[in-house]
């Protein structure tokens, strides 16, 4: 799946964090505007993944006794292409968000994609079209292995992070859906890049009965991560 990207205003500026995580360099605590939360403690043999948010808990693909590694914060989830491994959250409709949110993970990238399997996917919402994306984070090969962040609302807002994040090291990777500021991108707390403001909700357009996907593009797009996350959450309000 290509999507063309759309022309984007690039900043530079350190911001703060917004009300209710305090900052992004710690583990979270869930509130009402948290859909998902996985801490990433899982681990034995279990396959339920835990979810402290309220989109309700999550199924890995392979059992977490071998997905569990450490994370950034005590454990985290490892995600390999050769044995396939992602996540999918159940209570889809959990993640059918209308208005402002935000998608976060901390990620500790052991390489970065290669052609013909272009994008490392991360957190993934897709609508039932084929290949569209509600909202969709990647690391995407197509542009210089930077991290992309998709909007679907008939059309796309696509904007990228400024710069390759490194491998082997914990990077903290937000993005938002601002109805005031558009589509967003912050890595490590910097905000990267951001769009005009759109004021077309994702999931009034392409319906919305496909999973919440972690560690994959999607179904039809089998572009699996490689390396590990932890702290991965969707709010439906702007943390950052």
């Amino acid at each position: 799946m290509i999507i063309p990207g759309n022309d984007v205003c690039i900043f530079n500026t350190n911001v703060a964090a917004a009300a209710g995580w305090g900052t992004y360099d710690q583990q979270h605590n869930p509130d009402l505007n948290t859909n998902l939360l996985l801490h990433a403690e899982d681990n034995a043999a279990n396959a339920t993944v835990t979810n402290s948010g309220t989109g309700g808990a999550g199924t890995a693909n392979h059992n977490t006794s071998t997905m569990s590694i450490g994370g950034k914060f005590n454990l985290g989830f490892e995600f390999t292409p050769a044995t396939t491994d992602f996540i999918a959250m159940d209570t889809e409709a959990n993640y059918r968000i209308a208005n402002n949110f935000t998608i976060e993970a901390y990620v500790y990238i052991y390489s970065y994609p290669t052609a013909p399997n272009n994008y490392n996917g991360i957190i993934t919402k897709q609508t039932n079209l084929a290949g569209q994306p509600n909202y969709l984070l990647d690391l995407d090969h197509l542009t210089a292995d930077k991290f992309r962040f998709v909007l679907f609302h008939g059309g796309y807002d696509v904007i990228y992070s400024d710069a390759t994040p490194n491998l082997n090291q914990w990077i903290h990777i937000a993005c938002q859906r601002s109805s005031v500021n558009g589509a967003r991108t912050f890595v490590d707390g910097v905000l990267q890049a951001q769009t005009d403001a759109t004021t077309t909700d994702c999931v009034t357009l392409g319906g919305n009965n496909q999973p919440l996907n972690i560690g994959i593009m999607d179904s039809g797009h089998l572009f699996y991560f490689d390396g590990i996350m932890d702290e991965i959450a969707v709010s439906s309000v702007l943390r950052y």
